[in-house]
């Protein structure tokens, strides 16, 4: 397995990760399979958007005694309500779930958080109107999550919030935050054979 730093974090995380969609197959008895070919094969790196409960406990049985062989990504504002996933914008809603994800994890932080689903400016508008910024930012300060940034599907939605939340003048004197950060792309062949883009992945830790 390659290993490669992602952005400035300082992690070395493995060029092929895991997501969590075939966490939940055979009612989440995949789960520990999946994870021992990971661990079998140096994939040190998964995410885990969804809010399933099922899903989460099911990592986090996982993980036990192993917990620091791979780095968590997981969700701030991706939460459990009447049976289904929502996505939250709610302040009180999400220190809830992420009380709820660090019982399951059975883990008392995050490699990297990220703040969840940030397509358009109305989604950095409610999430800094709402408190959802400032409690990302109180998270990392006390180690619940050691780094975090935006969840996008769309290319320009994490610059958009680096652009509204990334001043010229620094916080704390750290000349850091004058710097873009590092977005992890890849590149997907349509249909037509055309290449384009995807940002699938952006950590900003200069925050």
């Amino acid at each position: 397995m390659k290993y490669r730093e992602l952005g400035n974090t300082g992690l070395k995380v493995s060029e092929i990760g895991m997501g969590c969609e075939g966490f939940a197959e055979d009612g989440c008895k995949m789960t520990k399979t999946l994870f021992d070919l990971a661990e079998e094969n140096g994939v040190n790196y998964f995410d885990l958007y969804t809010s399933n409960p099922d899903v989460r406990r099911a990592v986090g049985d996982a993980l036990v005694g192993r917990r620091e062989k791979f780095y968590i990504q997981s969700h701030i504002c991706s939460v459990w309500q009447d049976g289904q996933y929502k996505r939250t914008r709610d302040v009180a809603e999400a220190r809830a779930g992420f009380d709820e994800m660090m019982k399951l994890l059975r883990t008392d932080y995050l490699d990297v958080g990220m703040i969840h689903y940030c397509d358009a400016l109305s989604d950095w508008e409610d999430i800094e109107k709402n408190g959802i910024w400032d409690y990302a930012k109180e998270l990392k300060a006390a180690g619940g999550h050691r780094h975090m940034g935006p969840s996008s599907a769309h290319p320009r939605g994490p610059w958009i919030g680096w652009e509204r939340f990334s001043p010229p003048a620094s916080i704390g004197g750290d000349s850091r935050r004058s710097r873009r950060p590092r977005i992890t792309a890849r590149s997907v062949r349509t249909s037509s054979g055309h290449s384009r883009r995807r940002t699938f992945r952006l950590c900003v830790t200069s925050i």
